[in-house]
């Protein structure tokens, strides 16, 4: 509950309207959990829009953004979690994912 709660004060600090969230269906039980507590937190807030991860399940995407000039900056946002970059790097993983992304986009 704690969890739940923080996320909503920041929602009210900060007057979102608009929120983003991980894919709950994740192998990653930290992703899964994290976004079960927004869920909750956003039970209020009009527009909550779910991202994948390279460990996301099932994600179908409807809404796409291009981040063409911005995928160094989301790198660099990613690897701040640095224990969970002990096995190697995910650049090819997630700069794979913008290009599948993209490639649905072009279809």
């Amino acid at each position: 509950m704690d969890t739940i709660r923080t996320i909503e004060q920041h929602i009210v600090t900060h007057t979102s309207d608009i929120i983003f969230a991980i894919y709950p269906n994740d192998t990653h039980q930290d992703h899964r959990y994290s976004s079960l507590a927004v869920i909750s937190a956003t039970r209020n807030v009009p527009n909550l829009l779910f991202y994948s991860s390279v460990s996301s399940i099932h994600f179908l995407p409807n809404i796409f953004v291009d981040i063409t000039d911005t995928i160094d900056t989301k790198l660099q946002a990613i690897y701040l979690h640095k224990s969970q970059f002990e096995n190697g790097s995910l650049d090819e993983a997630i700069r794979g994912m913008a290009r599948n992304y993209g490639a649905l986009l072009r279809r």
